[in-house]
């Protein structure tokens, strides 16, 4: 009992400190400046949104000679507005769970604390690991987008209007649990355990979503290097043509002030001249002077939208310049090769996806096979040295695989950020931010339990007795197993890979004919 009391108290310390290390490290980074400046990239971005809540500071007024001036009070520290507290609370939670639960898995491996207390800790660490996923983020993200730049403190009626959207908020995670759980199962998967059901679905949405990510990524990273990519064929820009472009756009936006003037001066007549208008203008003026102004204001939004294409221009030659001066350095050449063998396994990814799709449709199976390279390593080692377990490098193999699949998502992750804050119209830098942070954290969790779930398959439990009791049931008994979930991200992967191309190619086309 005194083991058991020990393990836990041991273990929630752990916990804790790992959510106040990650809490603190998020304050102190520049990993939340980074999300901002990403998020700023994004179409109609506010830039000059404040991350921390500016507290008012009024000069001293002038005392009388002889007297001591008052002692001011010290200034108070800043204020990190709500959804930014609320969305580095959620992402520490989540990271400091699914350590957690690797925590466990060693001490399983190092046969520390006893049967009980791991597994006492694994089933409230799988719980609280379910919740976050499904509940706490989703239910955060839907408060982020309904509270915008809102602060910390506020008056009475704005505090009943956060509860009043806290209600409404609650609605959408409602309906994303219900139909989380008509999210259909394998037949190897199915399972009376509430718990272990819900794994088991939270890893098929994962799958879909880490496949989705990998081919997105894979074509991402090999597009530049392929030879029919029109940026592999681009042509190096000279400082003219930067030079040439940042004056027209210098010039479009000297337009676009001059009619913005014109058109305030145009709108906001005074008492006396509108009341003289009024009176003597005939009403087909007053409607030929409102068509006017309105063909004014279309002109306006054509060259709003000019410019803003027109400045997406230069920055990509001003890009293409940078990575070609910096190409021409010797990091740039050791970089340029990484990038092209990485490009290589992506390509070779792809095309083990297909052969496993094609593979596991001949042979009626589910379970999806290693990709070539695993099984060209396998063939390797086999004639190095007959003593080598081809299971063994095929379950090692499959680790490898998952921390490249890793490699690619973080690759590409910039993108996926950029395009979740486009398409929820996010319109502040600090708003942004949250939602980008609170998407890592979903993306996060969804790695670390494929992660734990591909050990199972590289340490695979013993086989119970029915003997054996529940509280000396090995941890990985009670994770799902991966050899289900395999066909699955193949299908995935490929699909995202094909629309990618595909949109990646009609979009270098249109740009060619434009």
């Amino acid at each position: 009992m005194d083991d058991s009391f020990t393990g836990v108290v041991a273990i929630v310390c752990f916990r804790l400190f790992l959510v106040w290390t990650c809490r603190e490290f998020l304050l102190r980074s520049s990993l939340y400046a980074d999300l901002q400046n990403l998020s700023a990239q994004t179409e109609g971005v506010v830039e000059n949104d404040a991350e921390w809540v500016a507290l008012p500071t009024f000069s001293p007024r002038p005392t009388p000679a002889g007297r001591s001036p008052p002692t001011s009070p010290k200034p108070s520290a800043p204020q990190l507005s709500l959804h930014s507290r609320l969305s580095r609370i959620a992402f520490s939670a989540c990271f400091a769970e699914s350590m957690t639960l690797v925590l466990l898995l060693v001490l399983q491996t190092l046969d520390i604390f006893s049967s009980r207390t791991r597994l006492l800790n694994w089933i409230l660490s799988q719980f609280l690991f379910i919740f976050l996923l499904l509940v706490l983020i989703p239910l955060v993200m839907t408060i982020v987008l309904s509270l915008g730049a809102t602060s910390g403190k506020g008056n009475t009626a704005k505090r009943r209007a956060i509860t009043i959207r806290f209600v409404l908020n609650v609605i959408p995670v409602l309906l994303f649990l219900v139909a989380f759980s008509y999210v259909p199962l394998p037949d190897e998967s199915l399972s009376t355990d509430i718990r272990i059901s819900t794994l088991s679905r939270l890893n098929v949405l994962g799958t879909i979503v880490l496949g989705l990510l990998s081919g997105f990524g894979a074509i991402s990273n090999a597009w530049v290097f392929l030879p029919f990519s029109s940026r592999s064929r681009a042509s190096i820009p000279s400082e003219g043509d930067i030079k040439s472009a940042d004056l027209s756009l210098t010039r479009i936006r000297d337009d676009i002030n001059q009619l913005r003037l014109q058109l305030q001066g145009s709108s906001v007549p005074s008492g006396a001249e509108a009341s003289k208008d009024r009176g003597q203008g005939t009403w087909y003026s007053r409607f030929l002077s409102k068509f006017e102004g309105d063909d004014r204001l279309q002109e306006l939004k054509g060259l709003e939208a000019l410019e803003h294409q027109m400045s997406l221009d230069l920055n990509a030659l001003r890009q293409r310049r940078q990575t070609a001066i910096f190409s021409a350095t010797l990091k740039g050449r050791l970089y340029n090769l990484g990038g092209r063998l990485f490009s290589i396994y992506c390509i070779i990814r792809v095309i083990s996806s297909i052969v496993n799709i094609v593979s596991s449709r001949s042979t009626s199976q589910q379970t999806s096979y290693p990709d070539l390279i695993t099984q060209f390593l396998a063939y390797l080692l086999s004639h190095i040295s007959s003593e080598v377990n081809l299971a063994d490098v095929a379950r090692m193999s499959r680790q490898i695989s998952l921390v490249l699949v890793g490699v690619i998502i973080l690759s590409s992750i910039r993108l996926v950020l950029r395009g979740v804050t486009r398409a929820l119209h996010v319109s502040n830098r600090s708003l942004g931010a949250s939602l980008m942070l609170l998407v890592l954290a979903q993306l996060m969790g969804i790695y670390m339990l494929s992660t734990i779930v591909q050990l199972r398959s590289t340490f695979p439990p013993p086989p119970t007795d029915s003997d054996t009791s529940e509280e000396a049931q090995n941890l990985f008994s009670l994770i799902p197993k991966y050899e289900v979930f395999g066909s699955l991200f193949d299908w995935s992967f490929v699909i995202a890979a094909a629309a990618t191309s595909v949109v990646r190619w009609g979009a270098e086309k249109m740009g060619e004919m434009s």
